[in-house]
């Protein structure tokens, strides 16, 4: 495994996505990588990388021949300036002047046509011993035009079972289990069995994941953020049909479930006669796609930070006891179920006999890759990882 991750590990993915573009100079790229694995990297360092980061894509926006790209790359920019700004060294006026003209410049773009959509990045959990759902996640986005009109992040490894900080979490839900405390064991639903320490560990990883990407989403000032794990398949025209159904969101949503599962979202499904809207989420589990505002970010961290071994799926059940959250139907994502490395295969039968049985005869022709084919390899897909040699699941 590699050494201690300290909370810029992330800036090694920045690094290998500009690579793979063709962009960043040698020094840009020291500064990425090395801050990525310092668990305390030098302020300096930090400002000037960060900085030159934000004066990258501020060129990329100044150059784009497209208002899509130029506001995508502003984006990017925005978001780097503002890290800088919050790690001040010795340039902190230069980038404040950096960050200054970027909003002039985004202020002369012509607006394009107004959508409705409730984020403003896009978030991936990916595996990269997972590469064709990675691939076929990359053809999605770019079929639907999302990676296009919206920054896309691939969270890559973030972190893997086998980390410290994995193992640590695991060692104290083990403790919890031991104990017969809450957050301790965990069933399986469908087979009654409890999960092995494996699995948890699994799970504690995805968990981190999802955690890692709250804390960009906060770094960033984005308002809501959409997370999106690497086997999610998106209902057709996902941007217009979650535009439409924004229409009648109520409007003290914190959290929308894209793909949850629950007594009141079956119900819905096989209500007569039937009628497509968002349902309350009380128990809603499933994690592979969600749209998050700002405040559910802050107070999810807070409950993952007070419990550390607890789960994805805990924590987001336990935050809808605010009463915010929904989820619609028919779903505006579900998950591939073709292969998995947590659940169980009574788990999965199950999983796969409701959507074939139940779900998809009802929404069918919501869902043209209800067959997957092959799908060609792009020419931009998720990042190669930043990882040490032997680092794998």
């Amino acid at each position: 495994g590699s050494a201690a991750p300290g909370p810029w590990r992330w800036l090694g993915e920045t690094s290998d996505q500009l690579r793979a573009a063709g962009l960043g100079l040698d020094d840009l790229h020291r500064g990425l990588l090395s801050c990525a694995v310092d668990p305390r990297p030098d302020r300096e360092l930090l400002e000037w990388t960060l900085w030159n980061t934000a004066i990258l894509y501020h060129r990329q926006a100044q150059l784009a021949s497209s208002h899509p790209l130029a506001a995508d790359a502003a984006s990017m920019a925005r978001q780097f300036y503002q890290l800088a700004i919050q790690n001040p060294g010795s340039h902190h006026a230069q980038v404040t002047d950096g960050a200054q003209e970027l909003a002039v410049f985004v202020e002369s773009l012509p607006q394009p046509e107004r959508r409705e959509m409730p984020f403003n990045a896009i978030y991936v959990v990916h595996l990269s011993a997972q590469p064709e759902r990675g691939r076929r996640l990359s053809a999605r986005l770019s079929r639907d035009k999302l990676s296009e009109r919206y920054p896309v992040q691939w969270v890559v490894d973030t972190p893997l079972v086998g980390d410290q900080a994995v193992q640590e979490r695991l060692a104290r839900r083990m403790e919890a289990s031991a104990r017969k405390e809450g957050y301790g064991e965990m069933w399986d639903v469908e087979s009654g069995v409890l999960y092995t320490p494996n699995q948890l560990a699994r799970y504690i990883a995805t968990t981190a994941s999802h955690a890692a990407i709250w804390e960009r989403g906060l770094a960033t000032g984005a308002e809501a953020i959409l997370v999106l794990e690497n086997d999610v398949m998106l209902i057709d025209s996902f941007e217009y049909r979650l535009g439409h159904a924004m229409r009648s969101v109520p409007a003290d949503w914190e959290m929308l479930m894209l793909d949850a599962l629950s007594k009141s979202v079956t119900d819905k499904v096989t209500s007569t006669p039937f009628e497509s809207g968002w349902v309350n989420c009380t128990k809603c589990t499933l994690s592979g796609g969600y749209i998050l505002k700002r405040s559910l970010l802050e107070a999810l961290l807070q409950l993952y930070t007070l419990i550390p071994h607890i789960l994805t799926e805990e924590l987001l059940v336990t935050v809808q006891a605010r009463n915010r959250t929904y989820s619609h139907v028919p779903m505006l994502c579900v998950q591939e179920l073709l292969d998995t490395t947590v659940q169980s295969d009574v788990h999965m039968g199950k999983l796969r006999d409701y959507y074939s049985g139940v779900y998809f005869p009802r929404f069918v022709e919501f869902y043209s890759e209800l067959e997957l084919v092959p799908v060609t390899k792009l020419e931009s897909g998720p990042p190669e990882p930043h990882r040490a040699a032997g680092d794998e699941l």
